[in-house]
């Protein structure tokens, strides 16, 4: 369990099949691949996510093998204009679902942000492939909070 040499790097073009290979997994894993996937839209999705300039990508690799992905997409605000940044997904292989392998790829998107407009994060906690009582304090630890909360009601 993430016995080897760990580190993150931005992902490029060049590791597509390995990216596409662990975020179908994520797919799967999260129960939303269903009859109505498209294999070919999903391709598509995998590669504008390497090469769109509004996406940081990180990897986590053990060894060089890639096990993990942070995906922080940089947008903008409708009602102000500022940037802010929404993790779109955070996922590891069940050996590096660790507090400490999640951080490291956080870790490098806040490096990667450092210099920029960009102010606020946002992430919504089903987007974090760690469990509960992990999840709790990864978020805690990063000075994550609930805002507000919504209520809805069926019609």
């Amino acid at each position: 369990m993430g016995q080897g040499i760990m580190y993150t790097r931005q992902l490029d073009e060049k590791d597509f099949k390995d990216f596409y290979t662990l975020a179908y997994k994520a797919l799967i894993e999260r129960n939303d691949i269903g009859t109505d996937f498209d294999q070919a839209h999903f391709t598509v999705i995998i590669k504008n996510i390497l090469v769109n300039r509004q996406h940081i990508t990180i990897g986590l690799f053990d060894q060089d093998i890639m096990c993990g992905f942070a995906i922080l997409m940089i947008e903008r605000m409708p009602y102000n204009n500022d940037l802010i940044g929404v993790f779109d997904l955070v996922h590891t292989d069940t050996a590096h679902r660790n507090i400490a392998d999640v951080q490291m790829m956080l870790d490098t998107c806040y490096d990667k942000i450092k210099n920029t407009a960009i102010k606020k994060l946002a992430l919504n906690e089903k987007n974090v492939v760690l469990d509960g009582e992990k999840k709790r304090i990864l978020l805690t630890k990063n000075n994550f909070m609930i805002p507000s909360i919504n209520w809805e009601r069926n019609l």
